[in-house]
């Protein structure tokens, strides 16, 4: 699956690793440690990005973020004070996956589409979402449950 991935325009950039980040309280009894992610500096603040978490050799999980890798992995590696929010269901699968001695590594893009417009005006605006949720079509990682936009699907 890394080989999507790649032909999407991601890369590898990093892991999550084990530390000793606390937890949101109603998750510390299933989080015997806590996470951390690695990831380059000039990465940590980049806007638009899709990323996927790839445990062992499966895609898991692919987001996106409009706010910064750093900003949005905080939710993953604390949790969600909602017990039913993704961010504690990602953040219990990566802390399984360590547990067992499983890699978490982080893949991540930046991709930019080009809008050419009537007058002849072209555009290079962020694509992250249209490409987070054709990713998770074609990927559909276990760890993503939400409804996405099915782009062959009828109305």
């Amino acid at each position: 699956m890394t080989k999507t991935l790649s032909a999407h325009g991601l890369i590898r950039l990093g892991a999550w690793t084990k530390s000793a980040y606390a937890s949101v309280a109603h998750l510390r009894d299933q989080c015997p440690f806590g996470i951390a992610f690695e990831l380059p500096p000039e990465w940590r603040t980049k806007h638009n990005v899709v990323y996927a978490f790839v445990m062992g050799d499966t895609v898991r999980y692919v987001g996106e973020t409009t706010r910064g890798m750093t900003s949005r992995f905080e939710g993953y590696r604390y949790g969600n004070p909602a017990p039913l929010d993704t961010d504690n269901r990602v953040k219990l699968a990566i802390t399984q996956a360590l547990g067992n001695d499983e890699e978490v590594s982080i893949w991540a893009g930046q991709p930019i589409a080009n809008l050419s417009l009537p007058s002849g005006e072209k555009l290079k605006i962020p694509a992250c979402k249209p490409l987070e949720e054709h990713l998770i079509h074609r990927i559909q990682p276990d760890l993503n449950v939400k409804s996405i936009f099915q782009p062959n699907a009828a109305p």
